[in-house]
């Protein structure tokens, strides 16, 4: 079966048919609302011409729709954060304010709206641990505006800039701008995406076992055949699990909560039920990160490795972190599991891993 039939109606009309023109999606955005400003026009456009990205040119093996397509869709930088149609920069305000929630002592999040493609509400999230030293380690995921810098200034000193994928990087020029002290860290294919940030690490790139200086608190295991080249984390003080796009826990009703409607919604009718098929329990899920999670070639194998080799490498690293002692997970889209981590992460993962977490796709 297509994922495509997973889809509401609405969206596969979109998929499958011509390419919107502007106007029509600009007259959309008038009709909605009586006082349509002209940045909701600007923004109507984007979503036009990003929709017939979809729908336009696209090969059936890079699809939105493939498993990696899907996923590299799901977390590349076609921003329209907090409503935007422009990216901000360190300082500005974006149209949504920031929610800020002190979720364990050490740890502090930064949550905005982010809807991919205009259409999906996936959300938000930076993230922030204050270290045993009282420096900070930073996934900078988010603007950068007045509110975060401010409390970023008041938690610590920023040691780290971490990138826990390769896609998630839109904002992290103007964190390193305003922290140029930081040591920053990413993962495969940064350096080529953004050559205006100078990175001290990059994971996949250096040798294996490579320590940034943060791993006694902040353990990486790094997936190398994931579409994005993810880094997953276990902060041992807090027992929780930092992940970028490994998990969605949609929909995601925690980084809507300073929008008017104060949960996650979308022009689009049937999205939001939609959305529900991205999380941990469900088979939609599974079979995304079946696909997405051998779509990259493993570094310095021949050919990038077979099928099966991808398999086991992809098992392994899951395994790993079901090894971890972890009860909370914070990924970058959607709500923040705070019970059950364990459960969530082998449930999800369960293509590859056998129910006591070792791998099901075993190395030789």
């Amino acid at each position: 079966m297509s994922m495509r039939a997973f889809l509401p109606p609405a969206l596969r009309q979109i998929r499958s048919g011509p390419c919107p023109s502007t106007t029509s999606f600009s007259a959309f955005a008038s009709s909605s609302s009586s006082t349509s400003s002209s940045s909701q026009l600007r923004f109507a456009a984007v979503r036009s011409k990003t929709v017939c990205g979809l729908t336009n040119g696209i090969s059936p093996s890079t699809s939105v729709f493939g498993p990696k397509g899907l996923h590299a869709s799901l977390g590349s930088t076609v921003n329209n954060m907090s409503t935007s149609s422009k990216a901000g920069t360190s300082g500005t305000q974006p149209k949504t304010p920031v929610y800020i929630q002190e979720v364990t002592p050490e740890i502090t999040t930064f949550d905005y709206p982010f809807s991919r493609f205009g259409l999906l509400p996936i959300g938000g999230r930076s993230i922030a641990i204050k270290m045993r030293d009282g420096k900070l380690w930073v996934v900078p995921s988010t603007p950068l505006d007045g509110p975060t810098k401010t409390k970023i200034d008041a938690l610590g000193q920023v040691a780290y800039l971490v990138a826990p994928d390769n896609v998630h990087h839109l904002f992290l020029k103007d964190f390193h701008a305003a922290y140029p002290s930081a040591k920053v860290v990413g993962t495969e294919g940064h350096e080529e995406k953004r050559p205006d940030v100078k990175f001290d690490g990059i994971y996949g790139k250096d040798p294996e076992g490579t320590m940034y200086g943060y791993e006694n608190e902040l353990v990486p295991q790094y997936f190398p055949t994931f579409a994005n080249k993810d880094v997953a984390f276990l902060h041992k003080d807090s027992k929780t699990l930092i992940t970028a796009d490994l998990l969605f826990n949609l929909p995601c009703h925690q980084q809507y909560r300073n929008t008017p409607a104060g949960r996650a919604t979308s022009w689009i009718p049937g999205i939001i039920w939609f959305s529900k098929l991205f999380n941990p329990y469900t088979s939609f899920h599974k079979m995304f990160l079946s696909g997405a999670g051998i779509a990259s070639p493993i570094p310095n194998m021949a050919n990038g490795g077979s099928k099966q080799e991808r398999q086991k490498n992809f098992a392994q690293a899951a395994s790993n972190v079901a090894k971890w002692d972890f009860q909370r997970i914070i990924m970058l889209h959607g709500d923040i599991i705070e019970n059950h981590g364990q459960e969530a992460w082998r449930t999800a993962f369960n293509k590859y891993l056998e129910s006591d977490g070792s791998p099901k796709f075993k190395t030789s």
